[in-house]
C-alpha cells in the first residue's frame, strides 16, 4: 500500500523504512532465542524441566490485544518520518503532507487505542485505582501520541493556509524519536527498578543507544540543513481566530508533551554521573542507584 502511495517520494521513502526494518532486525538477532540457559554463577549449562509459564498479570484478555495494536501505532509512526526526510530531500516542503496526513492519523488511532487497552489493563489488574498511574512505560507511549495529535493539527492548518511548514517537519521527525525513545526506556533496562511492566537489561542496551544518536542526528541535521529554504508564511494575526487558536492548540500540547517526556526521563538523567547528586540536592530526587537500593 505504501509503494503504491508515495509516487514521486517512493526513492526517498522506501530506503529509510528499510534503514528502519534493518535496525530492527538487527536488535532481533542480537537477542538470539536459542542462546543456552547457564547459571550466572557456575556458568554450566542448564536443563529446566519445566517453563513458569505467563506472568499472572499477563491472563488478562486486554493484553492479548495491546502489545500489537501498540506495535502497529509505533509502525504507522514510522510514515510521517520518512515522508518528513523525502520531504527535505526534495526540497518539497507541501506535498509530503498530503501523503503523510492518512498514515499520521492511522498512528495517532491505533496509539491512541493502545493507551486505551493498556490503561484499562492497569486499572483491572493491577488496581492502581485508576485507568492512568503515571507508570514510565505508560507515559513513554503517551509523549509520541501527544506530538502526534500536535502534528495532525499542524497538517491541518497547513493544508488550509500553508503556514507551519517548519512546525510540521520537527513534529513529524520528533514523534518517530519520541517512539524509538519509548523503545529504548522500555527495552533498556534503565526502568527494571521504576516500572512494574518494563523489561530487564538484554544486551542491547549499547545498540539502543547508538541508533537513537543515529536518528536524531540525522533527522535534526538534515532539517536544520534545509532551515533556510523551508519558506514560510504568516498567519492571522488576530488573536480570536482559527489559526491563532489552532497553534495555541498546538504549542500547549508540546508544552505538556515536554513536561511528561522530562519527568519519565528523570531516571536516566539522574543515573548521568553527577547529575543525580546534584538533582538530589536541588530538588530532593533520588538518585537510580539510591532508588535501586532500596
Amino acid at each position: 500500500m505504501l509503494v503504491g502511495r508515495t509516487r514521486h517520494f517512493e526513492p526517498y521513502v522506501l530506503p529509510v523504512m528499510m534503514l528502519v526494518q534493518a535496525a530492527l532486525l538487527t536488535f532481533v538477532l542480537i537477542l538470539n532465542p536459542f542462546q543456552p540457559l547457564t547459571d550466572p554463577t557456575t556458568g554450566q549449562l542448564l536443563t529446566p524441566t519445566d517453563g513458569k509459564g505467563l506472568n499472572p498479570l499477563l491472563h488478562n484478555f486486554w493484553m492479548i490485544i495491546h502489545p500489537p495494536i501498540l506495535f502497529i501505532g509505533y509502525a504507522l509512526a514510522t510514515v510521517p518520518f520518512a515522508f518528513a526526510i523525502a520531504g527535505l530531500i526534495r526540497r518539497d516542503y507541501d506535498n509530503w503532507v498530503t501523503r503523510a496526513l492518512p498514515w499520521t492519523i492511522g498512528a495517532w488511532f491505533f496509539l491512541g487505542l493502545a493507551l486505551l487497552l493498556g490503561g484499562y489493563w492497569a486499572y483491572e489488574t493491577l488496581g492502581w485505582g485508576g485507568y492512568w498511574g503515571w507508570d514510565p512505560v505508560e507515559n513513554s507511549s503517551l509523549v509520541p501520541w501527544i506530538f502526534l495529535t500536535a502534528l495532525l493539527h499542524g497538517m491541518v492548518l497547513q493544508r488550509s493556509q500553508g503556514a507551519l511548514r517548519r512546525t510540521n517537519l520537527f513534529l513529524a521527525l520528533m514523534v518517530y524519536v519520541l517512539v524509538f525513545y519509548a523503545t529504548f526506556l522500555t527495552r533498556s533496562g534503565v526502568y527494571a527498578n521504576f516500572s512494574v511492566h518494563s523489561f530487564v537489561a538484554e544486551g542491547i542496551f549499547e545498540s539502543l543507544v547508538g541508533f537513537l544518536v543515529l536518528l536524531i542526528g540525522g533527522a535534526l541535521g538534515l532539517f536544520f540543513w534545509r532551515w533556510r529554504d523551508i519558506p514560510s508564511r504568516e498567519l492571522s494575526e488576530k488573536f480570536f481566530s482559527r489559526d491563532s487558536f489552532f497553534v495555541l492548540g498546538i504549542i500547549s500540547l508540546v508544552v505538556v508533551g515536554l513536561l511528561i517526556g522530562i519527568g519519565t526521563s528523570m531516571p536516566v538523567i539522574s543515573a548521568i554521573p553527577g547529575v543525580g547528586h546534584t538533582l538530589q540536592g536541588w530538588f530532593g530526587v533520588p538518585s537510580s542507584s539510591t532508588t535501586a537500593r532500596s
